[in-house]
């Protein structure tokens, strides 16, 4: 019997974590529709380390030794912070994204140019590396989204921008 207490409290609380993560995750969706994918995959991530520590609480309180567990832990997050530098590119443009998705500088629409030089276009969307902009000559150019933390650029929204002449 006193084994079944952990585990229950450990499946009460997984199902609680599910059911907050899938409403935030639904809000979310509603408020940004064009973002569903990107929205899916962090909500997953999410669930996914709330289980493991959820699954790691529950051995410890059955008193399973965890120290060879912990080790092995730690040795996997040292390889991958040791990944995340062989790719800083990658994480660059994903940590922009995540800024750009938060902050919304700009939408789809608006009128962006890209700093002092002459290039001007309009905003289709933003992905998880990518900012693709159309020009004026119908050309569509993918930005990277560090670019746009490494110059400074003008946003004009759609109702500012004036029709040609």
């Amino acid at each position: 019997m006193p084994v079944l207490l952990p585990l229950a409290v450990a499946l009460l609380v997984l199902i609680l974590v599910m059911a907050v993560v899938r409403r935030i995750r639904a809000r979310l969706i509603g408020l940004r529709p064009q973002h569903e994918r990107e929205i899916r995959m962090t909500s997953k991530a999410v669930t996914f380390v709330a289980f493991v520590i959820i699954v790691m609480a529950t051995l410890e309180s059955l008193n399973v030794p965890l120290g060879n567990v912990w080790t092995a832990v730690s040795t996997i997050l040292a390889l991958v912070a040791i990944g995340f530098v062989a790719v800083w590119s990658i994480l660059s443009h994903m940590t922009a994204s995540v800024v750009i998705l938060l902050q919304r500088p700009f939408h789809a629409g608006d009128r962006l140019q890209l700093g002092d030089e002459e290039y001007v276009g309009t905003v289709l969307k933003t992905t998880l590396f990518y900012t693709h902009v159309r020009d004026s000559e119908g050309g569509v150019s993918l930005i990277p989204n560090n670019i746009l933390f490494q110059k400074r650029f003008r946003v004009t929204p759609p109702e500012r921008v004036k029709a040609p002449e």
